[in-house]
């Protein structure tokens, strides 16, 4: 029978293009797991609480939507990066489960971690093209 659930185990290494091999440091990477469904769920919660607060048509919108997002992008960092090699300047590994440790990234770091999160995670655009990622492999 087809297995259903996230491999826990299951994780993808990445090498940061924003903090490449530099003065004989190592490059950066880190390794991500996918979200199980339930996790998506939880996560999508925001994006509904968003879509309500817009349409209620309040003055501070725009400034709960970005405490939203926040929230959001916090979520993900503290489930899906799993292992990483990052430090802050005086060399202690960053914890991406305090939110300040991810606010205090440079900002071309976020958001390439980011951006390999949503790769991960973003069903739907598997679904619209096919797979057709495995399918562009082989041509």
């Amino acid at each position: 029978m087809p297995v259903a659930t996230v491999q826990i185990e299951q994780v993808e290494h990445k090498e940061l293009k924003t903090l490449p091999e530099k003065n004989g440091e190592a490059a950066g990477w880190v390794e991500l797991r996918r979200m199980t469904y339930g996790q998506k769920l939880t996560r999508s919660q925001s994006t509904s609480k968003m879509s309500l607060l817009m349409q209620k048509g309040k003055k501070d919108v725009q400034g709960q939507m970005e405490m939203l997002q926040v929230k959001a992008a916090m979520y993900d960092f503290s489930t899906c990066v799993i292992a990483h090699n990052l430090t802050d300047p005086q060399g202690q590994p960053l914890n991406f489960q305090n939110p300040q440790h991810v606010s205090t990234l440079d900002p071309r770091v976020g958001e390439e971690i980011a951006t390999y999160i949503d790769q991960l995670n973003n069903f739907e655009e598997d679904d619209e093209l096919g797979n057709s990622e495995n399918a562009s492999d082989v041509a």
